[in-house]
């Protein structure tokens, strides 16, 4: 019998109905080697507070919470969690700002209305180790 891998993700977004609906279909996805478990935040302030009691595999946050806004929560999110993946879910379609914070560090970048489970876990976890795999190199 395998053990599976556990991985943490943290999910910032201010949104309850985005949380609900990320979590749900994180938990609903089966795979052999991993197991994730994630943990939400509405917001810095409680990423923040998260970070105190957990370590993390990655963390996915919309850009527009209620403390921050726009690349400034990214840049924020980056100085806080820098050492793991930070994907960006977004309700704006706008390339020129994911490809800007790519450029700062970014692993990933999706739109909120192309959240669905095909493929999202998989991004993620790929997301985790490209970026494992090149702190190795």
């Amino acid at each position: 019998m395998s053990t599976r891998t556990v991985v943490n993700i943290l999910v910032i977004d201010d949104s309850m109905h985005t949380l609900r609906l990320l979590q749900l279909l994180l938990d609903d996805m089966c795979f052999s080697r991993y197991e994730v478990k994630i943990i939400t935040a509405s917001d810095l302030v409680e990423a923040r507070m998260a970070l105190r009691n957990n370590t993390f595999d990655a963390v996915i946050t919309d850009l527009m919470l209620a403390d921050s806004h726009g690349i400034d929560t990214f840049r924020v999110v980056k100085a806080i969690f820098g050492n793991v993946p930070i994907l960006v879910m977004s309700g704006v379609d706008d390339l020129d700002l994911a490809f800007q914070m790519m450029d700062e560090g970014l692993e990933d970048f999706f739109q909120k209305s192309s959240m669905s489970s095909n493929g999202l876990v998989e991004r993620i976890l790929f997301a985790i180790t490209r970026h494992r795999r090149r702190k190795r190199i």
